[in-house]
C-alpha cells in the first residue's frame, strides 16, 4: 500500500522543486535579457568605435615620418643604468664621518 506520509513528503518536495524551477526560470528569462541588450549595445556602439579608433591608429602611423635612430631612446638608456640600492628605512644609520670616541 500507500503511505500518506511519504506521498505528503513526496508532495512537499515536488512543489519544492516547481517552485525552484519557476524561480530559475525567471532568472533564465532576465539573464538572456541582459545578454541580448549586451550584444545589441556591443554591436552598435562598442565595435564601430573599435574600428573607428584602429583606422585613426593606422592613419596617424602611416602619416608619421619614418625616423631611423642611430641611439636607442633616452628611456631606453634609463632603463638599462643599474638601480642603486637604498637603505630600508628600519636600517639602523650609520654616518659617513668617523666622530672621536673616548
Amino acid at each position: 500500500g500507500e503511505c500518506p506520509e511519504t506521498m505528503d513528503s513526496l508532495c512537499q518536495e515536488w512543489r519544492v522543486l516547481q517552485q525552484r524551477v519557476m524561480a530559475l526560470e525567471s532568472s533564465k528569462a532576465e539573464l538572456k535579457s541582459k545578454v541580448s541588450n549586451w550584444q545589441n549595445w556591443y554591436e552598435q556602439y562598442y565595435r564601430p568605435q573599435i574600428k573607428f579608433l584602429d583606422s585613426e591608429v593606422s592613419r596617424l602611423c602611416s602619416s608619421a615620418p619614418l625616423q631611423i635612430q642611430k641611439t636607442p631612446p633616452l628611456r631606453c638608456l634609463i632603463e638599462q643604468r643599474p638601480k642603486r640600492f637604498r637603505r630600508s628605512e628600519s636600517a639602523p644609520h650609520v654616518s659617513r664621518s668617523r666622530k672621536n670616541v673616548v
